[in-house]
């Protein structure tokens, strides 16, 4: 949950990601992302595609990245990146 305070974004944001994406992809934007917003608390889990899917089903994670498909019919999926 993040928030507005005196034109600083503060709060918390929780990712879940797949070991790849958390290994590769994930660690040169998470600090891209806390060099802009310093005051937001960062947490990310790391599992297979389906423990993603999980830990953002049942709310643990605000959002989860992996390569790929998920089960569930209830999760919004949008492409983020390309393999290159």
């Amino acid at each position: 949950v993040l928030e507005h305070v005196s034109q600083t974004i503060t709060g918390s944001l929780s990712i879940a990601a797949s070991q790849t994406i958390a290994s590769y992809w994930l660690p040169r934007r998470l600090a891209s992302f806390h060099e802009a917003y310093p005051a937001v608390r960062l947490s990310v889990t790391i599992g297979n595609t389906r423990q993603v899917e999980t830990t953002v089903l049942d709310g643990t994670a605000d959002f989860g990245l992996v390569e790929g498909r998920t089960d569930s019919d209830i999760l919004r999926r949008a492409k983020v990146d390309v393999d290159r």
